[in-house]
């Protein structure tokens, strides 16, 4: 199978999008296929053998579209790059503004009150002969409405470019027949109607829409966009004795580079000369900066805020920390939340059956009053006015705009499903160590079991074990040795029992490293949440036990009071023992806890949970409790971002801080908020304007005009792109 991330020009509306996805399901060999009108791109999933790239590409061109992909050149002409250089967007919007206001001016001003015309304007053959010239000007401005309406309109696929191009391209015939009329009478000085000023105005509001809608849609990817602008940069790396500039893509594992004040870190690696000041925001939210030293970790992204430093890379560019997330951001754009499904569903016969209706309706009020022109007006109104726009905006926009935001915060959702979706778990389940506690674990104390073994021998052993191990209590034993300055023992044949710890051979003799669920020989540290493992040689011989304690993150019992107010309910899954678990549970007032489990006895409860219906969410490191992880329906990983390509969660929070779970639920409560308020509007919009336009009105005296229904249309699409912006001024819970 084949993965492929390309950008796709031409999309106006979700029935652009829609029907690109459509097209390409039908064909054998698409596996998956996702459009996003939002950023104009499109991801899928192909079978090489049963269909090519060039296959895909050429059917999407097909469709009316162009592709924007690094092995495609651009195939514009001279003249098409020329005049987008010369006639930037809102160049065009002004034109067509002054040209409209002219057209107006002579047309529909001229019959209300002619005196104010000059004389040579009170011919109506050049008084029309302008408005024609101006009209076809502001045409040849929104031609891509007619060239992707069109061609939308024979693949059968209308869009939104094909009812704005049907409605002002009626108008156009109409006042050009009229025109004609006009040309051959012999002489023609009282005013004629005609719809010139409609075809101009349609176009200009829809395009000035357009332009709203596309700088506000601009802002927000700008923000995904500005955490890569970095790698543009080059960096100083040390060649032949000196410190000379390369581009980021050419460091290697090992390379070593200098860092000066206020740029940005490259990539990740270990500081080795020097100490700075580092902010780490745009990674983690955190806006203090960290202070880093020799031997320190930096991660690319971050910036050097005081000094100078030397670092050592530890991961290449595509493997760094901003990459990676640079890379998740994007795809999780590319996904589609289920909620956008239903826009989608809608969008596929939105168009068609407005122009049906425009149809109808103009037909009938045509035979009923026997007023072709009035039916025209109907006819016209009812095709601008709609606006599947607002319809395919509605979701994207607030996924964009809420997974931003929640970066901003140190919350990375890898996909607009789990952005949608978390707030409605009704169970949250917590991993003990590392989530729920500091991982800051010390060891309180070390106990021998055999007279010819001495304390000093047992934190040996433990620590040799846990060599090369991550775990924050394997990093806990290994500083304690290092402070005691006990030397390692040389081990092999490591072996990672997942749940049951760690084993290797030393001398010949095989050792263990465990949990325990008994204190044994401690029951004085009864109740005070002490962890205990005990060190096995051989035959399960337990030949010594080590305490260690860990302290609650003082941002728990915020986090937990939170989703308590949220009706959610809390538990701890834990592989420790009864009472240190029950501590922690006591302290936070867990609803429930369970110890001494092993991963597959966690995986039988989360089965059990969801087997009655209930909503999880497992909250975990994100390798450690990588199986519970991908049972639960939402999970979420603490983490410092280093690891997230191994990582398999839905969520990642960044800077490690466990008030982002609530943070997460309480912003994609408002992003689905958000969502329903779009798409209310979007319908409300739809339904109104549509049935003004359809003549409802017209017992009272209203009749919507095409003009009013081209200003209402874009208007309907740029409140709902607004309404998504209100999702920057979210606020996080903080300590």
């Amino acid at each position: 199978m084949t993965e492929l991330v390309f950008h796709i020009r031409g999309m106006s509306c979700v029935a652009c999008s829609s029907g690109i996805e459509r097209a390409l399901k039908r064909k054998n060999g698409v596996v998956k296929i996702e459009v996003n009108l939002i950023s104009s791109s499109a991801q899928i999933i192909f079978d090489e053998t049963l269909i090519t790239q060039e296959e895909i590409f050429g059917l999407i061109e097909k469709l009316g579209y162009q592709i924007d992909f690094k092995t495609k050149q651009n195939e514009n002409n001279f003249f098409e790059i020329l005049e987008n250089k010369i006639l930037t967007p809102k160049i065009r919007i002004s034109l067509a503004a002054v040209c409209s206001i002219l057209v107006l001016y002579m047309g529909m001003f001229g019959m209300l009150y002619p005196n104010y015309l000059p004389n040579f304007l009170l011919d109506m053959k050049i008084n029309a002969s302008l408005q024609c010239f101006l009209t076809l000007i502001v045409m040849h401005i929104g031609r891509k409405f007619y060239f992707s309406g069109f061609k939308a309109l024979i693949h059968k696929m209308p869009n939104m470019d094909s009812l704005v191009a049907i409605g002002s391209g009626v108008s156009f015939i109409y006042s050009f027949v009229i025109y004609i009329q006009i040309l051959l009478a012999k002489s023609c000085t009282h005013h004629q109607e005609l719809y010139f000023e409609s075809v101009c105005l349609i176009l200009t509001f829809v395009l000035l829409g357009k332009m709203i809608e596309k700088y506000s849609k601009d802002k927000a990817l700008e923000a995904l966009d500005g955490l890569s602008v970095f790698y543009k940069n080059k960096v100083l790396k040390f060649i032949d004795g000196d410190f000379k500039e390369v581009g980021i893509k050419e460091l290697l594992v090992g390379d070593r580079v200098r860092v000066l004040p206020g740029e940005f870190v490259p990539v990740d690696g270990e500081i080795i000369d020097g100490c700075s000041s580092i902010d780490e925001s745009m990674l983690t939210g955190e806006s203090i900066p960290v202070v880093k030293k020799k031997g320190d970790i930096v991660f690319g992204g971050s910036v050097n805020v005081e000094q100078m430093f030397e670092m050592i890379v530890q991961k290449e560019y595509a493997k760094s920390t901003m990459t990676q997330i640079v890379n998740l951001v994007h795809t999780a754009q590319n996904t589609k939340a289920p909620i956008a499904k239903f826009a989608d569903t809608i969008s596929g016969f939105f168009v068609p059956s407005v122009i049906i209706l425009a149809l109808i309706a103009g037909s009938f009020w045509w035979f009923y009053q026997g007023d072709i022109v009035f039916a025209m007006k109907i006819f016209v109104s009812i095709l601008v006015v709609s606006c599947p726009c607002a319809l395919g905006l509605a979701t994207p926009m607030a996924i964009l705009v809420g997974t931003l935001r929640g970066m901003q915060n140190g919350i990375l959702f890898k996909n607009a499903e789990a952005l949608e979706s978390v707030n409605q778990v009704n169970c949250v389940i917590f991993d003990k160590t590392g989530t729920l506690t500091q991982g800051n674990i010390s060891v309180v104390d070390i106990k021998s079991l055999r007279d010819d073994i001495t304390k000093e021998e047992i934190l040996s052993l433990a620590a040799s074990l846990e060599v090369g191990s991550n775990h924050p209590i394997a990093k806990a034993i290994l500083k304690y040795a290092k402070d005691k300055k006990i030397d390692l023992k040389a081990a092999n044949n490591f072996c990672n029992i997942v749940g049951n710890g760690v084993s290797a051979d030393i001398k010949g003799k095989t050792y263990k490293i465990k949990n325990s669920n008994f204190l044994k020989q401690y029951d004085n540290f009864e109740g005070m949440g002490v962890g205990l493992y005990e060190v096995f040689q051989d035959q399960e011989q337990e030949i010594g036990c080590i305490c260690l304690q860990d302290l609650i993150r003082k941002e728990s019992k915020q986090c937990i009071a939170y989703l308590r107010d949220l009706k959610k309910k809390t538990l701890i899954l834990s592989g420790d023992r009864r009472d240190c678990v029950k501590k922690i549970a006591d302290d936070l007032d867990i609803d429930e806890f369970y110890f001494g489990l092993k991963p597959e006895d966690k995986l039988s409860f989360i089965e059990k949970l969801k087997a009655k219906k209930n909503k999880v969410m497992m909250v975990g490191d994100g390798l450690n409790d990588a199986p519970a992880l991908a049972l639960a329906d939402i999970s979420l990983a603490m983490g410092d971002g280093s690891d997230l390509s191994k990582d398999k969660s839905d969520i990642v929070i960044l800077n490690n801080n466990i008030l982002n779970v609530a943070n997460a639920m309480r912003l994609s409560r408002e992003v689905l908020i958000n969502i329903k308020q779009n798409l209310f509007l979007a319908f409300f919009y739809n339904i109104i304007a549509i049935g003004f336009a359809c003549g409802f009105g017209y017992a009272f005296g209203i009749v919507l005009d095409p003009m009013i229904a081209a200003f209402a249309m874009s208007c309907s699409s740029v409140c709902v792109v607004l309404n998504a912006q209100r999702l920057y001024f979210f606020r996080f819970l903080k300590e």
